[in-house]
C-alpha cells in the first residue's frame, strides 16, 4: 500500500476511534459487513490486501464497541474507506453493495 493510501486509512480510522465510546448497543449487520468483505476479497472485486484489513480491522472496531453513536461512527469510516477506494481497489458494483450494507 502506498503512502497516501495508509495516511488516509490511519486518518480515517484514527476519527472512528476516537468518536466510539465504550456503551451497550446492538451490532447490526457488522457480520454480513464482513463476508461481504471476505467473499470480494476471495473474487477480486477487493483487489487490495490492505484495504481489505482495514475493513475488516472496522468491522472488528465496532464489534467490539457496539454503543449507537460508535456503530454511527465506524460504519461512517467503512463508507468512507469504501468510497475512497472505489475504482481502484475496489470495483464499483462491490463498493455499491458494501456502502448499502453499512447503511442499514
Amino acid at each position: 500500500m502506498n503512502t497516501m493510501k495508509k495516511i488516509l486509512c490511519v486518518t480515517i480510522l484514527s476519527i472512528a476511534f476516537s468518536l466510539a465510546a465504550p456503551l451497550a448497543g446492538v451490532a447490526g449487520t457488522l457480520d454480513e459487513m464482513q463476508t461481504a468483505v471476505n467473499n470480494y476479497y476471495a473474487s477480486g472485486a477487493i483487489s487490495d490486501v490492505d484495504v481489505k484489513a482495514t475493513l475488516t480491522d472496522i468491522v472488528n472496531k465496532a464489534k467490539a464497541n457496539p454503543d449507537a453513536d460508535a456503530q454511527a461512527a465506524y460504519r461512517g469510516s467503512f463508507i468512507d474507506v469504501v468510497n475512497a477506494f472505489t475504482g481502484s481497489s475496489i470495483t464499483s458494483a462491490a463498493a455499491a453493495e458494501l456502502v448499502q450494507l453499512a447503511q442499514q
